[in-house]
């Protein structure tokens, strides 16, 4: 059996090594990836969030706000006090 002579041995040990190291490094990336995406979806969901808040607060407004700022438009009233008042007064 041929043994193998001190340059091979060193040789495989700094691939062996550089190997071992290449791994770590990958594997910090990968987690850098995780903990950063991580922090997308979490800004993404507060932003759809307030997307969502504004339109419903545009519904809100144009539905209930706008009208009541216009002048032609009058506050709604309670018919059926008015028509109870009356036949009050009128004896009914």
């Amino acid at each position: 059996m041929v043994g193998r002579g001190p340059r091979e041995w060193s040789l495989t040990i700094e691939l062996s090594q550089l190997a071992n190291l290449g791994e770590f490094i990958g594997g910090v990336a990968v987690l850098a990836t995780l903990i950063y995406l991580t922090g997308q979806v979490r800004i993404s969901k507060l932003a759809e969030q307030a997307q969502t808040h504004r339109a419903l607060v545009e519904v809100w407004n144009a539905a209930f706000v706008e009208p009541l700022r216009d002048p032609t438009v009058s506050p709604p009233r309670d018919q059926g006090s008015s028509a109870s008042m009356k036949n009050l007064r009128s004896g009914l």
